[in-house]
């Protein structure tokens, strides 16, 4: 079973975009912490979520593959995965007993968990408040921004050049200067493009020079509107530039949508957009490169092992200090994403400031 996993991967990927995965497979396989757990995961089902399933076969686990409605999967691979020994099971099927489920949107925290749960998002939080047994939330450690801000920022500009979009030149106006849009204007600085964020309420999670325009002043965002080469919204909220529709008609900047609702509005139609207005990196295969999710799948393994062989309270709790430093050691040894990783240390520090 895991030969014709590892299979697949080594096909598709190399083994540097999957550092902590792969030292995690390379550690777990002699010791077995999870030997005999009865593991259902709900993480997303694509092709790059493969990398994630190896380590915890090779710790020993019994592995069940969950899918639901609202959780994004891809058909055709999970189709694939009984032939790979691994069993599926859907939201409405009646599922076994677990011994620790990891969840994504708390979509499953009414399954049984012997051990708990592991909690993959923020929006998933909501779902276990109640919780009496132990939930560890990947979402509370600093690691997850490397796919929320900076995995997003960079599926950002691969959508632009998989649209063959020229977003070479500046300014990229980005409306929201929160996880995503600090990640695309992250990734703008990396290209060396000129970004311009338009701030919103709750949105300040900005740690570059980046300049901002108000909200609130029309007249500014109006002018920069009308200044810009691509513009993208990334606010999080429905509609939340529709005030400024008759200027994003006049304007010839190439429009992008990044939030998961229509932020734009009914007056600026989907065919002004790319992608009909659906968040333009999920036109990619992959709409998140495995170099940004890597560390993030080993930290949800890791506190599912952390729920089988360590004291966790009950209730929702951050993964230990000691679940995530495997994961920064094998980043700091292989020098991957070290860039991102002094980002994240300042952004972590404003945050607690």
């Amino acid at each position: 079973m895991t030969t014709g996993l590892q299979q697949i991967i080594s096909d598709r990927y190399r083994t540097d975009e999957y550092v902590c995965l792969a030292d995690q497979n390379t550690r777990w396989a002699p010791s077995r912490p999870l030997e005999g757990v009865r593991i259902v995961d709900f993480t997303p089902v694509f092709r790059n979520t493969l990398t994630k399933y190896v380590p915890l076969l090779a710790a020993g686990a019994k592995l069940t593959i969950g899918t639901h409605p609202q959780i994004p999967a891809d058909p055709e691979l999970i189709a694939e995965l009984p032939a790979l020994g691994l069993p599926v099971i859907s939201a409405d099927s009646t599922p076994g007993d677990f011994d620790v489920v990891l969840d994504c949107a708390g979509k499953n925290a009414h399954l049984g968990a012997s051990f708990g749960h592991v909690e993959l998002t923020r929006s998933g939080v909501a779902a276990y408040q109640d919780a009496r047994g132990p939930v560890v939330v990947v979402d509370m450690s600093d690691l997850k921004l490397l796919e929320t801000i900076f995995g997003t920022g960079d599926s950002y500009f691969r959508a632009l050049e998989y649209l063959d979009v020229d977003a070479t030149d500046g300014p990229v106006l980005i409306f929201g200067g929160g996880k995503v849009g600090t990640g695309i204007a992250y990734a703008a600085a990396q290209r060396a493009i000129e970004a311009i964020v338009v701030d919103f309420p709750g949105s300040g999670l900005r740690f570059l020079d980046t300049p901002v325009i108000p909200a609130n002043d029309p007249g500014a965002v109006t002018t920069a509107i009308s200044q810009a080469h691509t513009i993208v919204t990334a606010t999080g909220n429905r509609h939340a530039v529709s005030q400024f529709a008759p200027a994003l008609m006049r304007s010839d900047a190439v429009l992008a949508n990044m939030g998961v609702d229509d932020e734009f509005g009914a007056d600026v139609p989907a065919e002004r957009v790319l992608h009909s207005k659906i968040p333009v990196n999920f036109v990619l295969d992959e709409p998140t490169a495995l170099s940004y999710l890597d560390p993030v799948f080993a930290l949800s393994n890791a506190a599912a092992a952390q729920l089988v062989t360590e004291e966790t309270a009950g209730g929702i709790s951050a993964p230990l200090t000691s679940t995530e430093a495997p994961i920064y050691a094998t980043l700091a040894r292989t020098k991957t994403h070290t860039e991102e990783l002094v980002a994240i240390a300042k952004i972590a520090g404003s945050r607690r400031a």
